[in-house]
């Protein structure tokens, strides 16, 4: 072809592509049942780029809102439609001579690929070991090879467009990459940005990779970017770098940049030298980086992106907290050039009418928008950058508005959302725990609480929750004596989260501790930190929590609390439950009881005073003890203290020498001002009934005489005068309010719902709530029943829950919860047995069904895969579970609690099942979408294991199960829902196909002796005589099925459960089947089947609670009541034209429906294609059409009580829905929010 041609197609191509993304964005002529998007304008723009046929053609990927396009330099934009609408969108690429041809990255949902120019998309994750893509790379020299960075998969490549993914050889799949760049100097040469291992370099076309880092000022590196003169730029989370080409050390140029993460580095298109900064500070730029030593503020919005067209004249900045805005004069002014990008999460709708005009207001993650009844445009307020999740108006006064947010609470607004403030008080933690302060900073206190860790930075007067601390209650808390940054917090189940930066950003910090509670933490100056667990037992950490080993071995008493000396911290002391105090001056090798003076063996605390290490003292029952010789003598005190009752706590006070304060169980806060000889209460104003419980106290303010005490439902208190007089100090000890309920008889009378702290109820308008219970649960809504409003709904984690007395007592109704995904029993003791079912939820049994008893902790995700390991010397195995895309975890207490034990790549898998070689003792973990892997240490370590699990060069990526042989060592199968069924002799070391005549979708496989296989497929059952080689179908025909398992006294008799919801039955070893009885009428799909002692066997099915047979299979009944399992109910509606019916949307069962006021209860799921709901909403004028809000499948309505369903979705292009609202004035108009698509309306 010559060059006029090749010209002349180029063109062709370019006008090609524009013409196909812009029909793929044409807006479809509406219909009569049309929603219709209506705002608010917003944009979290997470990815910027540009057609390189035509630089006026934008593509935006947004937060949870897929892909928008814009053709006029992005001022205005329009949807694409897409398969990822409701993703975030964090990486796009445009094909370098293609444009048409377009690669997205998405958050779980991988890569997706258009080759029209976005009229249609396809996901292309064939290999991807990661659907969390954050960044996508085409080589410039090849547009067939392609680079995916992962969140926790690594780095993948793609030699044929996408088609087909593997592993980019030379760099570990632990690696977190951001970025991917191919340099523009040096052919070959490629740059990864990575989280925590800075920049990763290939020199040889991505063969071989090492690091790049010398110089480097931070080791996160969040993006990547080259500049006219081929420079490379790296922003860090410390700083900005430069690196000339080639150069051996970055040079930092942060210069005076602000000392926060550099989101984006942005080089000048056309001038070297010149670059743009986005920080969380706002952005910045500096005319010559080479030369000039200082940046300048050029915009002050906390800002993540920047994009700049060839010529640099119209530069666009991705804000923080939402909006993209744009300059044309090179900063001289700003616009808005988000038109058309309609983004935010809408967790609330309220849409009440006055004079026949309706008002809707809008709870967005950026604040409260309104639009008001013929003014044009939304108006926003309430904007705390955190997500509004309800909000409720009075009927009689419109104007007033309470809103229920994320992170504070209750606020109201009684000027119709001009102005608000905040109406929270007692709404607070029900329990602190623990306070903690360093004495490196002194102001920098720490609540460990039910609700999560809170801190305060000025001395305990206010306050502030650390969202991110991913643990739902704090138990201890050790802040670092001498590195100010350091803090370390405990909680249930063997979970310690660390900071290095004053609370601002948490790390998982628990390798090696036990699933037991964390009591207590203590971090000795300038050495360990010390773990006591709930078993008594003490840990240490010499690495700031990333290995903890046990320490005190020798103390065989339990541990109760630990302290060190200031000045020497390898010096420690024990309480004990038993053996008094322990001391060792060895950092824990060895331990000596030093107990002279001490007559009880029971000491509950122990304190070394800060400034003289002789100095200490003991608690026990109604007595301290006080040592002034480093332990070696004590004398013990009474005066004053109650008798025979626990002391929990001693603190001297740092600035006045001879003053202690402790906490007496029950009795409050006691004083001594003479080292402890003589005590006396000083709880003065305290609330009595608070006092009657634990209190938590901290010391050492930075006055003499300042004290602070937790205390049961009544938040913190402080002192200045050393307990003369006591004032409430919490201040921003807020909760996360997920519902608000107006009582519309008494309309002061309010309702609270919160997450992990129950219920509260305010009388007078907001002003003051108290606590009404329910603490145990999170609770997602709170609803009034229309005809009594005595009678109080609450939608909780553990079911519907309804109070007849106005929230004094509840009960929980017996509504059905019948999804169990996974199932368990003890190869020790068939009669053990453990069922996992929604939101976090595991039973177990250890009489084989007869009674269960519900275990804790777990993340509120499907547990999709439980095991119980084998015994090994005399010790029962502990238990695994797989909580959905949530790592594996491990219970030694038979479930009671948890502690994750997995790291790595694993923890973003769907895990579908767990099994064990009992021989070899190696793990192995079926998953969704990233195949095989393996374990050598009882579920610790993670890798991948699938080598040779390909068939044509396709990888076999949906695993249904891996069997180990039960006769040969090291053999093990693998049954894959894509490819068929493997094998391996050499522990999965390398797999190969095994199976002619097999079908490609493999569920299950069941080995048998004499090499007899059956296996469980998508059309039937087949069996195997010859260990493989050959199959023959044998079975029903047609028969998908999801299960297989033979009696462990019978190993002829087999078992197979269908996702028809039959269960099969063989006597011949598979050779022919019959169907076995099976009684109740909830016919439902059979996800598990395992077999129990002599005669027993239980299944698990999805819909129908737990089966069992006590007669080889032959016949089944339910065993587990259902509404033992509560079911996650998400939001609870009554029918105001009948208060007897009550519905119930779940996270997972679809809706439930009650017709008899809550006593009995059935699924209303006809015509429900999604069952995972947020809203819901039931029409006044016609209470039996009601309007569901699914979490991805749309809106639903009933028009016969929630009989059947029908989808509502035309125009819908956002069905991720998370609110519903009806119009005030006219209920035919429907109102829905949605998780990234802002608000829709539709006029039926």
């Amino acid at each position: 072809m010559n060059l006029y041609a090749s010209f002349i197609a180029r063109v062709l191509r370019a006008w090609l592509a524009l013409a196909l993304l812009a029909g793929a964005i044409a807006s479809r002529p509406a219909q009569a049942a049309d929603w219709s998007p209506i705002g608010p304008q917003t944009a979290t723009v997470l990815a910027l780029a540009r057609s390189p046929a035509s630089p006026s053609v934008m593509l935006a990927g947004t937060y949870f809102g897929g892909l928008y396009a814009s053709f006029d330099w992005g001022y205005s934009w329009k949807h694409v439609e897409s398969p990822f609408s409701t993703y975030s969108v964090f990486a796009i690429a445009f094909h370098p001579t293609d444009p048409a041809t377009i690669y997205v990255g998405s958050f779980e949902g991988g890569v997706f690929r258009t080759r029209d120019g976005g009229t249609t998309w396809k996901a292309i994750n064939e290999g991807l070991a990661d659907h969390d893509v954050q960044a996508v790379a085409i080589d410039p020299r090849n547009s067939q090879r392609l680079f995916a960075g992962t969140s926790n998969g690594g780095l993948m490549v793609s030699t044929d467009g996408g088609d087909h993914w593997t592993a980019a050889p030379g760099i570990a799949n632990t690696v977190r990459v951001r970025t991917v760049l191919f340099s523009a100097a040096i052919p070959g040469e490629i740059f990864a940005g990575t989280i925590g291992q800075g920049v990763m370099r290939s020199l040889d076309d991505g063969k071989t990779w090492g690091t790049y880092n010398n110089g480097l000022p931070g080791t996160t590196v969040l993006t990547l970017a080259q500049g006219p003169d081929k420079s490379l730029y790296a922003a860090t989370d410390n700083g900005a770098a430069k690196c000339v080409t080639s150069c051996t050390l970055w040079r930092d140029i942060s210069f005076n940049l602000p000392k926060l993460p550099i989101s984006q580095l942005m080089p000048h298109p056309v001038w070297p030298g010149m670059t743009f900064a986005a920080t969380l500070g706002g952005v910045y730029v500096i005319g010559n980086d080479a030369s000039d030593t200082s940046w300048m503020l050029w915009d002050f919005t906390p800002s993540r992106l920047l994009a700049a067209d060839p010529n640099g004249f119209v530069i666009h900045v991705g804000l923080i907290h939402g909006g993209l805005n744009a300059t044309t004069d090179f900063g001289g002014s700003w616009r808005r050039f988000d038109n058309g990008i309609q983004n935010a999460f809408v967790g609330t709708l309220a849409t009440p009418s006055a004079n026949g005009s309706t008002t809707v207001y809008a709870g967005t993650d950026l604040g409260v928008y309104k639009l008001s009844s013929g003014i044009a445009g939304w108006s926003t307020s309430l904007a705390k950058q955190q997500a509004i999740f309800d909000l409720q108006t009075l009927p009689s006064a419109p104007d007033t508005v309470y809103a229920g947010l994320e992170f504070s609470s209750v606020w109201k607004t009684t000027d119709a959302a001009q102005n608000w403030a905040q109406a929270s008080k007692g709404v607070r933690p029900a329990d602190v725990f623990t306070l903690a302060r360093s004495e490196a900073a002194t102001e920098l206190v720490y609540a460990g609480t039910s609700s999560g860790l809170y801190v305060s930075r000025d001395g305990g007067k206010q306050w502030g929750a650390t969202t991110n601390v991913t643990l739902p209650l704090v138990l201890s808390v050790a802040a670092d004596p001498t590195r100010r940054p350091f803090v370390y917090v405990g909680s249930v189940g063997g979970q310690v989260m660390r900071s290095a930066d004053e609370a601002y950003s948490f790390w998982p910090a628990n390798k090696g501790l036990p699933a037991e509670d964390i009591l207590r933490l203590h971090s000795a100056a300038w050495e360990k930190t010390y773990a006591v667990t709930g078993g008594g037992k003490l840990y240490a950490t010499s690495d700031d929590g990333q290995n903890w080993f046990p320490v005190a071995t020798g103390v065989a008493d339990r541990i109760v609390d630990i302290t060190s000396e200031r000045q020497r911290g390898w010096v420690l002391y024990l309480a004990t439950a038993g053996g008094g105090v322990y001391k060792s001056e060895s950092a824990g090798l060895n331990w000596a009881r030093v107990n002279t003076g001490i007559d009880s063996p029971y000491v509950f605390a122990v304190k070394v005073d800060a400034t003289d290490p002789k100095k200490l003292w003991a608690a026990g029952s109604g007595k301290v003890w006080r040592s002034t010789d480093g332990g070696a003598t004590w004398t013990g005190s009474t005066a004053g203290l109650p008798a025979n009752t626990a002391i929990t706590a001693v603190e001297p006070d740092r600035k006045t020498a001879g003053t202690l304060y402790a906490s007496v169980q029950g009795k409050g806060v006691y004083r001594s001002v003479d080292g402890g000889v003589n005590w006396a209460a000083i709880n003065g104003s305290l609330p009595a009934a608070a006092v009657a419980g634990n209190v938590a106290i901290s010391s050492g303010g930075t006055a003499a005489g300042e004290l602070l005490a937790g205390l049961h439902l009544e938040g913190i208190w402080r002192t200045a005068n050393a307990g003369a007089a006591w004032s409430l100090s919490d201040s921003g000890l807020d909760l996360f309010v997920r519902s608000v309920a107006i009582d519309p008889r008494a309309p002061a009378t309010l309702y609270a719902g919160t997450i992990n702290a129950g219920v509260f109820r305010s009388d007078d308008s907001g002003a003051n709530w108290k606590s009404l219970g329910l603490r145990d649960r999170t609770v997602f809504k709170v609803t009034l029943d229309p005809g009594d409003s005595k009678r109080v709904y609450a939608a909780t984690s553990r079911g519907v829950t309804r109070s007849i007395d106005g929230g004094a007592s509840w009960v929980t109704l017996g509504q059905q919860a019948a999804y169990l995904y996974s199932m368990a029993t003890d190869p020790a003791d068939a009669g053990k047995l453990m069922v996992g079912t929604l939101a976090g939820q595991v039973w177990g049994s250890s009489d084989a069904g007869a009674s269960w008893a519900g275990g804790g902790s777990l993340p509120q995700a499907n547990i999709l895969a439980l095991l119980r390991l084998p015994a090994k010397n005399g010790v029962a195995g502990d238990w695994l579970a797989a909580p959905e895309r949530s790592g594996i975890w491990r219970s030694s207490d038979g479930g009671a609690s948890w502690s994750k034990v997995s790291s790595g790549a694993i923890d973003s898998q769907q895990v579908t099942a767990l099994s064990v070689d009992a021989r070899s003792g190696l793990l192995y973990a079926s998953t969704n979408g990233g195949g095989i892997f393996l374990s050598p240490d009882n579920g610790g370590y993670w890798v991948e294991w699938n080598t040779g699990l390909a068939v044509g060069g396709t990888a076999a990526k949906v695993v249904g199960q891996v069997l180990p042989s039960p006769s040969t060592d090291w053999k093990v199968y693998a049954a894959t829902k894509d490819q068929g069924l493997f094998v391996s002799t050499d522990a999965g070391t390398n797999w190969k196909p095994l199976g002619s005549g097999l079908p490609k979708q493999v569920n299950r496989i069941l080995a048998l002796p004499g090499n007899v296989l059956i296996a469980g497929t998508a059309t039937g059952l087949y069996r195997s005589t010859n260990d493989g080689t050959a199959w023959a179908a044998v079975g029903p025909a047609g028969a998908s099925v999801a299960t297989l398992a033979s009696l462990a006294t019978t190993p002829t008799r087999l078992l197979a459960g269908t996702t028809a919801g039959a269960i099969l039955v063989s006597s011949d070893g598979g050779a022919t089947w019959i169907a076995a009885t099976r009684a109740g009428t909830r016919i439902s799909p059979v996800s598990e089947i395992l077999p129990g002692a002599g005669t027993t066997a239980y299944a698990g099915t999805l819909g129908g609670g737990f089966l069992k047979s006590t007669d080889s299979g032959a016949s089944w009944s339910e065993a587990l009541d259902p509404t033992t399992i509560a079911p996650v109910a998400t939001v609870v509606r009554v029918d105001p034209g009948d208060p007897k019916i009550i519905y119930a949307g779940t996270g997972g069962q679809g809706i439930i429906r009650s017709k008899d006021g809550g006593a009995t209860w059935a699924f209303a799921n006809q015509g429900l294609s999604t069952l995972s709901l947020l809203a819901m909403v039931i029409d006044p004028s016609a209470p039996k059409t009601v309007y569901a809000g699914t979490t991805g499948g749309g809106v639903f309505v009933s028009t016969n009580g929630g009989d059947t369903w029908t989808a509502l979705n035309s125009g819908l292009f956002n069905k991720n829905i998370t609110s519903l609202s009806l119009d005030g004035a006219n209920p035919k108009i429907i109102y829905a929010g949605t998780e990234g698509g802002g608000v829709f309306r539709l006029e039926r």
